[in-house]
């Protein structure tokens, strides 16, 4: 029996159905209203009681969170992120733990390692902590008291820290290029040779049921994504692809795009779009001896049944 918090987001909702497409027993916990009859509506905090909900779970796998905005370096929201991000986040492991769950697996965020890396260098499980921001800080936060929350517990820790997620009903800036992509806008992003790795919703949703069965224990910390990085004129024509549409991209150099962008006063949205983000995701591949199956092309569908459900 598996406990999903943050059923309602874009992760939460696609595990719901993976869950029951794979007829996976399962209980969730959202803030808003879910309709199933296995959905508990509670804002989990520093101090909630779930003791009767955690009663038969096997596994939680923590994916609420306040999630990071555009202007994600803003300190004055500091005590919203760190109550629930990181309190409500311990406050539900000492409960895991009390009540004799076996896995616990948080989802982090790679913002923990920093926000970008060297077009020659990588994030890994080695890499130094750089977390920048309150929403980087309080995601970093709670995996350092759930290390020590974890230290001497029978329940089994599992980090994965994980980049951008991706797949039908995503949000934010990449559905905002989906939609450009979709009216045949004019991209004008074919001068830009960045690396990146993002991670699809198939991959996240078949490591968490991995890891959820996974018979020996684990390393408590992982980084996850899919295994290639990708340009952003590579990941415009790859979704164009997915979406049976061909994009429009243009050619303008990269510094006087940037200079517009600066003009705009989108600066922060031009990193985002163009920085390097590398990750070395081989130790979770090895210790789970898992092969992806999906990549950009093929995760933009709905989720598939199984053919043994």
């Amino acid at each position: 029996m598996i406990l999903l918090t943050g059923s309602t987001g874009f992760i939460g909702s696609f595990m719901i159905k993976y869950f029951e497409n794979k007829n996976i027993g399962y209980k969730s916990i959202s803030r808003s209203k879910n309709h199933k009859p296995n959905n508990f509506q509670i804002n989990l905090d520093e101090s909630v009681d779930i003791s009767s909900i955690l009663d038969g779970v096997d596994v939680v796998i923590h994916a609420a969170a306040k999630a990071h905005v555009l202007n994600e370096f803003d300190y004055a929201h500091s005590s919203e992120y760190r109550k629930i991000n990181t309190l409500a986040t311990l406050n539900l492991a000492r409960q895991s733990i009390e009540n004799n769950v076996k896995k616990f697996i948080f989802l982090s965020t790679i913002k923990v390692n920093g926000e970008s890396t060297t077009a020659d260098n990588y994030f890994s499980e080695m890499s130094k902590p750089n977390p920048v921001g309150p929403y980087a800080l309080s995601k970093y936060e709670a995996e350092q008291g759930l290390l020590e929350i974890f230290r001497d517990s029978n329940t089994e820790l599992i980090i994965l820290r994980i980049p951008l997620v991706y797949g039908p009903g995503v949000k934010g800036n990449l559905r905002s290029l989906i939609k450009a992509i979709n009216l045949s806008m004019p991209l004008p992003f074919k001068s830009i040779k960045n690396k990146r790795n993002l991670l699809s919703i198939y991959n996240l949703a078949d490591v968490l049921i991995l890891i959820a069965n996974h018979s020996s224990s684990l390393k408590q910390l992982y980084l996850l994504s899919d295994n290639k990085a990708i340009s952003l004129p590579n990941l415009i024509l790859s979704i164009g692809s997915a979406i049976s549409k061909t994009p429009l991209l243009l050619y303008i150099p990269s510094s006087f795009l940037e200079f517009i962008f600066r003009l705009m006063g989108r600066d922060a949205q031009f990193k985002k779009l163009t920085e390097n983000l590398q990750i070395n995701s081989s130790l979770i591949r090895k210790d789970l001896a898992w092969q992806q199956a999906y990549d950009i092309k093929n995760s933009f569908i709905d989720c598939p049944k199984s053919s043994n459900s």
